[in-house]
């Protein structure tokens, strides 16, 4: 039987989220990212970018010198015959704001398939509903809290327990990381509690509640009183897998 409990993938890039769609789904599935299609593709192009980079530069180290050959590609960019059949069953949705993530969600749960014939054969198999970069999504807005937050998960939750599809969350965007929200009577008791933001998104703190005031607008921050990380409202509802400690 195929697991459905609920993963947020961390420690991966954008390029390398696709990939692991493309590698463990079964048809149909859908991938929902969190902007718009040109914003996308242009993290995308950057993601490969690098790694492209990174490993030209390893193999320079390994061999005393730069290779003719030594430009590798991404495994999904590799127009293979099982990648392109593989590929013609994920459907993928940009999302550009919360009220249309959360639309998308509420609808898919009751979106007829595409292939009904494919999908009773194939229906012992795992098919995934992948949500890309939520917390970038909620940042600029009043729903960046863990009230937002568990509204979106919850409901990221029902659409893929609906349509027996296993929730795959990844946020790979390393972009505009704000600074951590602090609890400010914490802050009294512990100044350590004002340093630094973290490396991991999930480990910022939001407020509990949404907050907006007539002196802050959406995206703005005044009190916010008691506050709690992202990763705590996320394990409510996923289990968190670390992809560097998977592949070591």
């Amino acid at each position: 039987m195929a697991n459905l409990t609920p993963v947020v993938l961390e420690n991966l890039n954008i390029s390398e989220f696709i990939q692991h769609v493309l590698v463990a789904h079964s048809l149909p599935s859908t991938i929902i990212v969190c902007s718009s299609k040109d914003a996308f593709l242009k993290h995308l192009h950057a993601a490969s970018a690098r790694t492209t980079t990174l490993a030209q530069q390893g193999e320079e180290g390994e061999h005393d010198g730069p290779r003719s050959s030594g430009r590798k590609h991404e495994p999904w960019s590799v127009p293979t015959l099982r990648l392109l059949a593989s590929s013609r069953t994920v459907r993928m949705v940009f999302c550009p704001d919360v009220t249309h993530l959360r639309a998308c969600l509420g609808t898919h749960a009751h979106r007829p398939s595409e292939d009904s014939k494919h999908e009773v054969e194939e229906s012992s198999s795992q098919r995934l509903l992948a949500v890309l970069n939520p917390i970038q999504l909620h940042r600029p807005t009043s729903a960046f809290s863990a009230q937002g937050l568990n509204r979106t998960f919850a409901t990221a939750v029902e659409a893929a327990y609906r349509t027996k599809s296993r929730l795959v969350v990844g946020e790979c965007s390393t972009e505009n990381i704000g600074p951590s929200t602090v609890d400010p009577l914490a802050v009294e008791a512990d100044p350590a509690a004002s340093a630094a933001p973290p490396a991991s998104q999930w480990d910022e703190h939001v407020s509990i509640l949404n907050v907006t005031t007539k002196s802050f607008g959406v995206g703005e921050r005044g009190w916010v009183g008691r506050t709690v990380k992202i990763r705590s409202i996320a394990e409510r509802w996923c289990t968190f897998r670390n992809m560097v400690a998977a592949e070591n």
